[in-house]
């Protein structure tokens, strides 16, 4: 017994299709009508279980935006001379926002002033500060091909003297 290929036009596929999807959206619509008619409390007991304690996602957004104070800063670890001046929102004793800031004067009226001066350089700053990689404790280089020693904070005060 040879099975045929289905032979379906284009305009064939997309007519089921689209009667495929309004049967659905009928479908959803019947139960969504039938939800609607239900008990307030039954609903309400239900979407509680699903809502976690903070509510709703905003209010975790909006958490971001809260912060200690305000200070300013400069990026001259990032090996650039030019300390570009930026404010540091800081939250917990940790930078969590940084945003560019605008100190310097117009030159000249029909001119385009300076600000805001920054780089990307300077905007990975509060990564830095605290990166895994970053140097906490003073070190010593005792010879060169081998790897620099750890020093005490009491013993590095004087050690290249």
């Amino acid at each position: 017994m040879t099975v045929e290929p289905l032979r379906l036009s284009r305009r064939d596929f997309l007519r089921t299709t689209g009667a495929t999807a309004l049967t659905l959206g009928l479908a959803n619509l019947q139960r969504a009508r039938a939800s609607a008619a239900q008990t307030p409390s039954a609903r309400q007991s239900s979407a509680s279980a699903l809502v976690p304690d903070y509510r709703a996602w905003e209010d975790l957004y909006r958490q971001q935006w809260h912060w200690d104070r305000v200070v300013r800063g400069t990026h001259s670890m990032t090996n650039c001379t030019a300390a570009c001046a930026w404010d540091l929102y800081v939250k917990d004793n940790l930078v969590w926002r940084e945003e560019q800031r605008a100190p310097y004067a117009a030159t000249m009226p029909g001119l385009p002033d300076f600000n805001p001066r920054g780089c990307q350089k300077g905007a990975c700053g509060a990564s830095l500060m605290v990166s895994p990689s970053r140097v906490s404790y003073p070190l010593r280089r005792v010879a060169a091909l081998l790897p620099p020693a750890r020093l005490s904070h009491d013993r590095s005060v004087g050690a290249d003297r």
